[in-house]
């Protein structure tokens, strides 16, 4: 693992699925350096689109081999994305979005890792 990778991201601005993917390939770059840990926190984010919700849900469960966890999360950040759902999408959206706004604080629970089992 290099000296100075960070262990907190701060987003800011609108995250769409341009920034996800770097996101998300950002995260499985240091999974691959030897980092087992990263706090994102998203207080800065505006805006979440689709991808955005999707990516930050596939993160906060590991999909990376991080052990992810988010802060800052808040409905507000997805207001354009609720009102503008398909009625038959907007129940599993707004269930999605709670989610991703209660998330645990603990990165081992969101990744389903147990202490001493990091690389």
């Amino acid at each position: 693992m290099y000296a100075h990778t960070p262990r907190t991201l701060v987003l800011a601005g609108p995250l769409d699925a341009a920034g996800t993917n770097s996101l998300l390939d950002y995260c499985r770059l240091l999974y691959g350096s030897g980092q087992t840990r990263l706090h994102i926190d998203m207080a800065g984010v505006t805006e979440c689109h689709r991808a955005a919700l999707d990516g930050l849900q596939a993160l906060s469960t590991g999909a990376t081999g991080l052990a992810v966890s988010l802060a800052g999360a808040h409905p507000g950040q997805f207001t354009a994305l609720l009102s503008t759902a398909a009625p038959s999408d907007a129940e599993d959206l707004g269930d999605s979005v709670r989610a991703l706004c209660c998330a645990p604080a603990d990165p081992e629970i969101a990744a389903g890792t147990f202490p001493g089992s990091e690389r």
